[in-house]
């Protein structure tokens, strides 16, 4: 019986921790949340134009078919782009 109470306590523990850990102190509602204007122009000026707009946000450049993690994250822009380099979709937070 005291293992249980450890370890639901521990997992309790663990659980108030990350959830007060994450905080980017942005609001969302009145930040940009989508590019699609970049849409057909290459990565490298959609990652300019995207950090140019809004400072919160780090862009990066991935293959149009890579595999990425699904974590929410308000500060990522993921610019897809196919094997030219050109932007194939809108580019969100996230």
């Amino acid at each position: 019986m005291r293992f249980g109470v450890w370890f639901v306590f521990l997992l309790l523990a663990s659980i108030a921790t990350v959830s007060h850990s994450y905080d980017d102190g942005m609001e969302t509602s009145d930040a940009k949340s989508s590019w699609p204007e970049v849409v057909g122009k290459t990565g490298e000026e959609a990652v300019a134009i995207i950090q140019r707009e809004d400072e919160n946000v780090k862009a990066v450049i991935v293959p149009e078919n890579a595999f990425v993690t699904m974590d929410y994250r308000t500060d990522r822009v993921r610019v897809r782009v196919n094997a030219n380099g050109i932007v194939v979709s809108a580019p969100t937070v996230g």
